[in-house]
C-alpha cells in the first residue's frame, strides 16, 4: 500500500468517526486523490470491511467495483450489520445478490447536495429506492451517517443499517443471529408456515421470539441453549402459528388500546402500544404472560418482523384464549 493511499484511508477513517461531509463543491479536493476505487476503499476501512466481505464474495460485482465507471454505493457500517448472519449471506448467492445488489446503484455519482424530498433511484437489483430528508437524510428508512465518501468510480454513503425490505419473511428470520433457533423451529415444524413465509402472496406479521425466549421455556438441559431434541418436545405447528398473524401490522398501527389480534392458529393475541415510549407488548390476554417488542418493524417484501423476548404459549383447548 503506498503512503497516499495509506494516508487517504486514515482519511476517510476519520470523516467516519468525526461525521464530517463532503459535497459536489469539494472538487479541488477530489482532483489530488489517490486511485482509489470503490470495493478498495470499502475493503480498506474498518467500518466499511463486513460489508466489502460481503460484495467481495459476489466476484463479477466486486470486480465492476473495481473498474472505471459511476456508481453511488450505500454501505450499512460494520456496527450496522453486527445482528446478522453475515456467513449466511456470503454463503448464499441467492440470498447475497439479494442484499448486495439493493445497495448498489449504477451509471450516477449522486451526491448529498443532488439529493430531494422523495427522489427515488433504481440499485441494480431492480426495485427503486426512496430518499427522504424530513428526517435527516435517509433512503428505504436507513439513516445516512456519512455522506460524500469519494472514490475514483463513484461515491460512498454510510448508512446506519442495511435496507433488507426485498428479502421475504422467511430470509429475514434466516439471517438474524437472534433468531436462530426460531429459524431450527421452522425447519423442524411440518406445517406450511415455512413456505408462507416465502410466498410473495401473502402478507404476515411475525412475533419472533429470540434464542433467549425460546430458552427460557424449551431449555430443559439448563445450559441456557436449545437442541432439536429439545424442541422436538414441542408442539411447533402450534406455537409458531400462535406467533403470526394473516396481515402486515407495523408497530405504530398498534392501537393505544388493549387490541385483539387473531393469528394463524386461530386463537387472538392481544397488543397494545405505550403513548409514551412507543414500545409494544403482547400476550395472550390480561390473565396471559406478556411479551415485549424489542426490535420493531424489521420489513420484508411479504411482511413485517416484531422481535420479542418472551415465548407466546397458545391456550391448550386450542379453541380461543380465556378471558
Amino acid at each position: 500500500m503506498t503512503r497516499s493511499s495509506t494516508s487517504w484511508r486514515a482519511f476517510v477513517f476519520a470523516l467516519l468517526m468525526g461525521g464530517l461531509l463532503l459535497t459536489a463543491c469539494d472538487t479541488a479536493d477530489l482532483s489530488s486523490l489517490p486511485d482509489e476505487s470503490i470495493i478498495d476503499l470499502m475493503q480498506g476501512v474498518q467500518e466499511m470491511r463486513t460489508f466489502a466481505a460481503v460484495v467481495g464474495a459476489d466476484s463479477a460485482l466486486a470486480a465492476s467495483l473495481a473498474e472505471d465507471g459511476a456508481y453511488t454505493v450505500l454501505v450499512p457500517r460494520s456496527v450496522g450489520l453486527a445482528n446478522l448472519q453475515t456467513d449466511t449471506l456470503i454463503n448464499d448467492p441467492q440470498l447475497r445478490a439479494r442484499v448486495a445488489d439493493r445497495h448498489v446503484i449504477p451509471g450516477t455519482v449522486l451526491q448529498a447536495g443532488d439529493i430531494t424530498d422523495g427522489m427515488s433511484v433504481t440499485p441494480i437489483e431492480g426495485t427503486p429506492l426512496t430518499f427522504s430528508t424530513t428526517d435527516g437524510l435517509r433512503v428505504n428508512g436507513a439513516r445516512i451517517v456519512t455522506t460524500d465518501v469519494p472514490a475514483s468510480n463513484g461515491v460512498i454513503h454510510i448508512l446506519d443499517r442495511p435496507i433488507l425490505d426485498r428479502l421475504n419473511t422467511a430470509e429475514r428470520i434466516l439471517i438474524e443471529s437472534d433468531l436462530q433457533v426460531l429459524e431450527t423451529s421452522l425447519d423442524l415444524s411440518e406445517g406450511p408456515l415455512q413456505a408462507r413465509l416465502r410466498d410473495d402472496n401473502v402478507n404476515q406479521t411475525v412475533f419472533a421470539p429470540t434464542n433467549d425466549a425460546f430458552a427460557a421455556v424449551v431449555d430443559t438441559n439448563g445450559d441456557g441453549s436449545v437442541s432439536e431434541a429439545e424442541l422436538g418436545q414441542v408442539d411447533l405447528d402450534r406455537v409458531l402459528l400462535y406467533h403470526v398473524l394473516p396481515d402486515r401490522v407495523l408497530a405504530q398501527q398498534i392501537p393505544l388500546s388493549s387490541t385483539e389480534y387473531e393469528t394463524l392458529l386461530g386463537p387472538n393475541v392481544q397488543a397494545v402500544r405505550n403513548a409514551e415510549s412507543g414500545s409494544v407488548t403482547v400476550g395472550g390476554s390480561v390473565n396471559r404472560p406478556t411479551a415485549t417488542v424489542t426490535r420493531a418493524d424489521l420489513r420484508s417484501r411479504n411482511g413485517v418482523v416484531h422481535v420479542i423476548d418472551s415465548l407466546l404459549v397458545p391456550p391448550a383447548n386450542g379453541s380461543g384464549d380465556q378471558k
